[in-house]
């Protein structure tokens, strides 16, 4: 199955742990055992995330698990590039974008933007930043 992908790498980017593995797990899973490349990056820990306050109450020991769960599931699923970059939960639109990609600049890591960005709704929508490369 090697080479089976004409993409290329394939670079998911998600809001919360859990997101990458329920909305394109057999997909990471397949490029993977064909051989692509496959690189998760996840804005936030997840820590305000939990539908039951009394069992997993938010904050930091939620973080926890929720790292813990998706450490555990990227294994599964035969991903070992995952990268963090540890907004809050819920502030992915108050992030500065030139701040946000200042990281990754000069690191070796190139990019495509989807030239998409959070709007205050937290939805994505077209971006006003002309930037669409980096290196």
């Amino acid at each position: 199955m090697a080479g089976d992908n004409p993409l290329g790498t394939i670079l998911g980017v998600w809001a919360h742990p859990d997101d990458e593995t329920y909305l394109c797990g057999g997909l990471m899973a397949r490029a993977v055992r064909a051989g692509d490349r496959v690189v998760c990056v996840t804005a936030t820990r997840g820590e305000l995330g939990s539908p039951d306050e009394e069992r997993w109450p938010s904050g930091p020991e939620l973080a926890a698990v929720r790292t813990a769960e998706m450490e555990t599931a990227l294994a599964y699923l035969g991903v070992t590039e995952h990268h963090w970059l540890d907004y809050p939960d819920g502030g992915c639109g108050d992030v500065d974008q030139n701040d946000a990609l200042s990281g990754w600049r000069g690191s070796g890591r190139r990019w495509t933007s989807s030239t998409y960005s959070w709007a205050p709704s937290r939805r994505a929508r077209p971006s006003t930043n002309s930037a669409s490369t980096s290196s």
